[in-house]
C-alpha cells in the first residue's frame, strides 16, 4: 500500500478504536505522541494529565459513529516514511456513561478540522506522533 493510502487507513483506524475505547488507541500512538484538543487541551506522556490517563480513565466516552470528509494526505520526506492527513470530522457520541446501571445522556454531535502526523517506525509499523482538533 502506498504511504498516503496507508496514512489514510490509520487515520480510519485510529477513529475505529476511539470508537472501542481510548486504551484501544493506545497501540497506535508513538511512545512521544501529543494531542492538543479543544479548550487548551496539550496531552503528552509528560503532561498532568498524561494522555494515557486520559484515554483511559473513566470519564473517557467512546465515539458511536465517525465519518471523515475532505482528506489530504502530505507526505513529508522524500522516502515516504512520514506524513501529515488534514481532514473534516463528524463525530458523535453519548454524553453520559450507559450500562452498569448509568444513564445515557443525549447525543452529542462534533464537528472539527483535524490533522495527524504518521511516521514509518523502524519495524514498519505507522504510528501517530500529533493529532490535533479544531471545531467548526
Amino acid at each position: 500500500m502506498d504511504p498516503t493510502a496507508k496514512i489514510l487507513a490509520r487515520e480510519q483506524e485510529a477513529w475505529e478504536a476511539l470508537c472501542v475505547s481510548g486504551s484501544a488507541l493506545l497501540p497506535m500512538l508513538a511512545k512521544e505522541s501529543i494531542m492538543l484538543f479543544p479548550g487548551g487541551m496539550m496531552l503528552t506522556n509528560v503532561s498532568t494529565p498524561t494522555l494515557e490517563s486520559t484515554l483511559t480513565g473513566g470519564a473517557f466516552t467512546p465515539w458511536k459513529k465517525y465519518s471523515i470528509q475532505d482528506s489530504h494526505v502530505r507526505l513529508l520526506d522524500r522516502h515516504g516514511a512520514s506524513g501529515v492527513i488534514c481532514y473534516r470530522v463528524t463525530a458523535e457520541r453519548e454524553t453520559g456513561h450507559g450500562g452498569h446501571g448509568g444513564v445515557t445522556g443525549e447525543t452529542v454531535v462534533f464537528n472539527a478540522l483535524c490533522s495527524s502526523t504518521w511516521r514509518k517506525m523502524e519495524d514498519g509499523e505507522w504510528k501517530m506522533v500529533s493529532h490535533q482538533q479544531t471545531p467548526c
